[in-house]
């Protein structure tokens, strides 16, 4: 019985330790968040097996909140959204007025 107390222990300490750390806040594997205070970028936590972990900028929002991933474009009335990414690994979001 002790032994197995001790391995679920254990697991339970290994899995805690699978997940992003940004600021305060820990962020599972696949999960996403939306950068505050603009809540303009989102980004999402991608974990390895061996425990390293990365978090990706992954999209960009529109004033009323619509998805645009990178790399894409997208239109809303006359204001157009680019989501893309600097060379430095900066997120940016284009927004153009008036487009046709």
């Amino acid at each position: 019985m002790r032994s197995y107390l001790i391995l679920a222990l254990l697991i339970a300490v290994v899995a805690a330790e699978h997940v992003c750390k940004v600021g305060e806040k820990d962020y599972n594997n696949g999960q996403e968040w939306e950068v505050l205070p603009s809540k303009k970028f989102v980004m999402k936590c991608q974990v390895e097996p061996s425990g390293e972990w990365t978090v990706n900028f992954v999209a960009c929002k529109t004033k009323s909140g619509r998805r645009v991933n990178v790399g894409e474009t997208a239109t809303e009335g006359k204001t157009e959204y680019k989501c893309e990414v600097h060379a430095n690994g900066n997120p940016r979001l284009t927004i153009k007025q008036n487009a046709k």
